[in-house]
């Protein structure tokens, strides 16, 4: 096990034992849902691909891949993206 890998599982208990978000102890992005209609990313990294059928938001140590139909940035500020239209597939990639 690596040192990236030992320092991810070490945040990830202490923010279970402090009882404290994930999100709030990682770098690891926050992602919310609205049914398949809307997605929100909180602590994106930047956009690898934007097209109609899949965008892709670099989340650092994962990447977001978001497949579906009439896919647009509907919302985006350096942190934060919000991605809108039919969403059929959310996959996560390790960097």
């Amino acid at each position: 096990m690596g040192k990236k890998e030992t320092r991810r599982r070490l945040s990830e208990r202490v923010a279970q034992e402090l009882d404290v978000p994930l999100d709030a102890m990682t770098l690891l992005p926050r992602i919310e849902c609205i049914g398949d209609r809307e997605l929100t990313v909180e602590g994106h990294r930047g956009i690898l691909e934007y097209g109609e059928t899949c965008i892709r938001l670099s989340g650092g140590s994962i990447v977001l891949n978001i497949q579906g139909q009439g896919l647009e940035l509907t919302g985006m500020t350096p942190t934060r993206a919000r991605v809108s239209g039919a969403i059929k597939k959310l996959c996560f990639e390790r960097a």
